[in-house]
């Protein structure tokens, strides 16, 4: 037996006044539910486990944790958010099966509902997180940040080592009636895998995993490959993105977003080897973010549109949705007679975020720029 709590269109907010208590599970969640959050002001005294299925489990001085029990991370289909939601500035949990911890089965973890600046959170006391176990990490598991009812930053603090596993896999989700919900991994991530190896951001292409915003903050020292779908990735060369690390753009839909945002200068060769970016999905991109940024792809030279060394065929993306600053590239485009289709993302709420291409564009049947994006064009244009 078990108390199941599922959010609906009418109350994407729930609040339980009652309270829980025996030897029953309480369960959030379920797939025809929408991705809303649970909080219970009422005691949760229950023995049972506390199952997040889908949508959040809200915890913070309103809304009581629980006392007796372990909360679960048990994403359906390890598909759907299902996170804890802090209304507080900070979030310190334990990582176990026993009274008071938390322990993923499947795709789970944090966001914040606090309103202001966020929630800092910090497990196991702020030790190194071994994602691959299931006493001390997470279990092998996707760890998500964000909610579809966030309206604060989350930021994970922990330095968190990949192991060797050939994939680990970080879902972002996005409020999209907040510009605030940004999630931070600022301790150092670690790994003994290679560039054969993938970290990959937003694999799920699911609402709300498709436009929220990862800042990898302070130095990562990863080798493996940092592939994202869907969703933007705010890091520094060489800081946030290691210098070894692959950067692969691999978005499913050229519209949406597939976007790099940085700051100060991103020069790189375009390759799928180490320390190089490589375009293989329908579109991916750069944005400034916290500063303007310099793109100098293959040391400056022409870049061929369908050309492995270049877009291979993929839709280039400007801007973002959370740029606020100018990003430059210098390189010229050869798209050899094709009619290409740039496209362009806006930030509604800053007024400094824009594109310039500062090469030349050639043997372009026709450019097409798509999107609500700013571009200025300083080259020629040579069809």
């Amino acid at each position: 037996d078990a108390y199941y709590f599922n959010p609906s269109g009418g109350t994407p907010a729930m609040t339980v006044p009652f309270d829980i208590d025996g030897d029953r599970d309480v369960v959030i969640g379920d797939l025809n539910n929408r991705d809303g959050s649970v909080g219970f002001s009422g005691a949760l005294a229950h023995t049972g486990v506390t199952r997040i299925q889908r949508g959040a489990l809200r915890i913070g001085s309103s809304d009581n944790a629980p006392t007796a029990s372990n909360i679960v991370f048990d994403s359906l289909d390890s598909e759907r958010s299902a996170v804890v939601e802090s209304t507080e500035s900070a979030l310190e949990l334990t990582i176990g099966t026993g009274v008071g911890t938390v322990s993923w089965n499947r795709a789970g973890g944090f966001a914040s509902s606090q309103g202001g600046a966020g929630t800092v959170v910090t497990l196991n006391g702020g030790t190194t997180i071994d994602w691959g176990s299931a006493a001390n990490g997470f279990n092998g598991q996707p760890l998500q940040l964000g909610s579809a009812t966030a309206n604060a930053p989350v930021e994970l603090t922990n330095n968190i080592d990949l192991g060797s596993a050939a994939q680990r896999d970080i879902q972002v989700a996005d409020n999209s009636n907040s510009g605030s919900d940004i999630a931070t991994i600022s301790g150092v991530i670690s790994s003994s895998g290679t560039v054969n190896h993938i970290l990959h951001i937003n694999r799920v292409d699911e609402d709300p995993f498709r436009e929220g915003l990862l800042e990898l903050t302070g130095n990562k020292t990863f080798d493996n490959s940092l592939r994202f779908d869907a969703g933007s990735v705010f890091a520094v060369d060489g800081v946030g993105l290691p210098t070894n690390a692959n950067l692969q753009f691999s978005s499913g839909d050229d519209g949406q977003e597939s976007v790099l945002l940085s700051n100060g200068t991103f020069s790189r060769n375009v390759g799928n080897g180490a320390g190089e970016v490589f375009w293989e999905g329908d579109g991916g991109g750069f944005a400034a973010r916290g500063g303007d940024l310099t793109v100098t792809l293959n040391g400056g030279a022409t870049i061929v549109y369908d050309d492995a060394a270049g877009f291979n065929g993929s839709a280039f993306q400007l801007g973002s949705r959370h740029a606020d600053g100018v990003a430059t590239l210098t390189n010229s485009l050869d798209y050899g007679d094709d009619d290409p289709t740039i496209r362009t993302f806006d930030n509604p709420g800053s007024e400094n975020d824009r594109f310039v291409l500062d090469g030349d564009i050639i043997n372009a049947d026709g450019v097409r720029f798509r999107g609500g994006g700013y571009v200025i064009v300083n080259g020629d244009l040579d069809n």
